[in-house]
Order: structure tokens, then sequence, then C-alpha cells
């Protein structure tokens, strides 16, 4: 199905009103999310814009709609947008009436985002002081706190950790994914026992969850170990410029998420060097302004998401080099002019929440007819 068929889905969920996509998507949508990794993420976001309009009763109602086609990416997509937007006021009686119009099934994604949302409210469960490595736990158990063997997960998330010194002496090979969120952990310049190379005894981990830390910096040799490493999500550190990990060659990486982090700033010794990265967050920032190469050692980057920063301009060049992108959010900095000098046809452009003025939007429009603005 490959690329041109997922780029169709991406239009058509754009430029429908929500009735129209649930009555006239739903096998595109099916037979793309199968083909397409990330693209059910991207669903989920492209939703809370299309429903961004609509109030929780309409939403309980296409979530019923939703349930009729017995479509599961739909479900979660729209339970999302529910849970999201209820307030503490409404919570407790919207939930009873969803509960009592909708399946135990489709009841079961609610359940799911209001954990979710839980979770994201509650703080890092560090002490004050606290000096707890992953050695330290590791030396209570015959293998490491919490390894779910039969799923190939290490979990250390939520430990009260600051440092990860032992984790490079556990030697698991069927793990491929490790999640150390919500600690105090830093990098490799404040930690004087930081591994230089901590997965070495994880060899096959292809998923890294270590957000919600303190992380400014991680050495180039950090994935050295872990050849087949697809997903890093870093957002939620402290992160001044784009870790030296990140500009050493990783091959495997597709997705990586920097978003909510301390950059402001990406000098020519911070390109990344990720060639089959699909898709990057680097959403809340500070960035002011881009490298005109910063994307040209990462040519497949499909979804970019450069929102909530601080651009004022937009170097003319720094998108040639994609050939595969899609989707572009540079909604919600303070640009005064956009224009690049190539887009790909059919691509899509998020310029909400910048400086353009009206005439500004319609030569834009009119240089670029293929692709699809949204102002």
């Amino acid at each position: 199905m490959g690329r041109i068929y997922c780029l169709f889905l991406t239009i058509i969920i754009n430029n429908l009103d929500a009735s129209d996509l649930i009555e006239s998507s739903l096998t595109i949508l099916a037979e793309c999310m199968n083909e397409h990794a990330y693209t059910p993420r991207i669903f989920n976001e492209k939703l809370d814009i299309l429903f961004s309009n609509t109030t929780i009763q309409e939403l309980m109602l296409n979530l019923i709609k939703a349930q009729d086609s017995k479509n599961s990416y739909l479900i979660n997509g729209i339970a999302a947008v529910i849970v999201d937007r209820l307030n503490k006021e409404e919570e407790q009686e919207t939930l009873a009436q969803i509960q009592n119009m909708v399946t135990p099934e489709t009841y079961a994604f609610i359940n799911k985002y209001i954990s979710i949302k839980n979770h994201k409210k509650s703080t890092r469960a560090c002490s004050p002081g606290a000096e707890l490595s992953i050695a330290d736990y590791v030396s209570l158990y015959d293998v490491p706190l919490e390894y779910l063997g039969s799923m190939g997960i290490l979990r250390f998330d939520n430990k009260n950790i600051n440092s990860l010194y032992g984790i490079q002496d556990i030697s698991l090979s069927d793990v491929g994914l490790i999640i150390l969120a919500n600690n105090c952990i830093f990098g490799d310049t404040l930690d004087p026992q930081f591994p230089a190379d901590p997965f070495v005894g994880l060899p096959n981990a292809y998923n890294l969850l270590i957000n919600k830390n303190m992380i400014e910096s991680l050495p180039a040799t950090f994935f050295k170990s872990t050849p087949f490493m697809r997903e890093v999500n870093l957002g939620q550190n402290q992160l001044t410029s784009i870790p030296a990990a990140f500009t050493s060659n990783i091959d495997e990486l597709a997705l990586l998420r920097l978003s909510y982090n301390m950059l402001s700033k990406i000098p020519s010794e911070d390109l990344m060097n990720c060639p089959i990265l699909e898709v990057l967050y680097i959403d809340h920032n500070s960035l002011k302004d881009l490298p005109e190469d910063f994307f040209i050692k990462n040519p497949l980057m499909n979804y970019l998401y450069i929102n909530n920063n601080e651009l004022t301009s937009w170097p003319s060049s720094a998108i040639d080099s994609l050939i595969e992108l899609i989707y572009l959010d540079l909604s919600y900095n303070s640009l005064v002019d956009f224009t690049p000098d190539t887009l790909l046809p059919g691509s899509q452009i998020i310029l909400t929440g910048n400086a353009l003025t009206i005439s500004q939007e319609d030569v834009i429009q009119s240089t670029y007819p293929d692709v699809y603005f949204t102002f």
C-alpha cells in the first residue's frame, strides 16, 4: 500500500467533517493503519483537531457511531478526545452517561485514557536528596524489578531513580521495551557514574521511554549496543541541545520525541544523522531559528512537529531534502513569512497561530496549489 496510500488517508482526514470521516474513510483507514506503523498516533492527533469545536454530547454521539462501525481505531481516537476535553466538574456525570450509552468494550477505551490523564497529573516520584540508582534496585532482587519476560518489557518508571548506574549490568536479550519514565535521571555531565553504553546487555531493545526526567545531555555512545532501536521518547527533560547520541549514526531510529525540553538553538554540530527517521517531535521548545541543513541527513521524514516554538522565520531550503514529507506542523510560532523553496504536492502544512497576514496566506496558497494549508 505504501506512502501514497497513507498520504491519501492524510488528505481525507484533514478535509472531511466528522460525519464524513466516519461514513466515508473507514476502509482506507483500516488498511493504512496496518501498513504504516505511526498512522494511529497521527490519526488521533488529527481527530483532536477535527473535533475541536464539537461539544461533549456530540462527541458521545460520534463515539456511538464509531462503535457501530466496529472500527477500533476510531473508537480509540474519539475516546482520547472526550477524556482530554472533560473538566473536573462534569467528569463523573459525563462518564456515567457514557457508560450507560456504550458497550463495556468501548468504555474500556475511555477508562484507558482516564488512567493516562491521571498519570500525567502526577508529579515525579523523586524525593529531595534521593540517591537511588538502577543498581540499588537490582541488588534487592534476583531479577530486575518489574521485568515482564513474556512481554519483553523492563520497567523502572516511577521508582525515585536519579542514576542509570547499574543498568549496564542487566543482561536480558529478549527485552524490546525499556521504560525509565518519570524519574529524576540526570545526564552524563551531571552523573559521574553515568554508563557510556547503558544497554550493552539489552541488545534487542527497540523502544525506549525515558521521558519526564532531568536529562541535560547523553553521550555519543548511548545507543551503541542497541542497533534495532526504533523509537525514543526524551520528552519533558531539560535538553538544551540535541544529544550527541543522535549526531552519530542510528540506522534504525524511526520515531524521536524531544517535545517539552529547553531547546533554543540548533547549531550545525547538532544535526541528526538518522537516515530512516520518519517522525520527529521538537514541539514545545524555545527554538528561534533552524539551520538550513537541519534535515539533510534525515530524508525520509514523514511527520514533523515544530509547533509551539518561537520561530520568527523559516529557512527557505530547510525541507528541500525531505522526499517523503506528509505533514509539517508549524502552528503557534511567530512566523511573519513562509516561503520555502519546495513543498511536496499533497503534503499538509499547519500554520495556525502565526503572524501571517491574509494577503500572505493567499500568496502561499497560490504558490503551492497542490499543498493543503491550515491557517
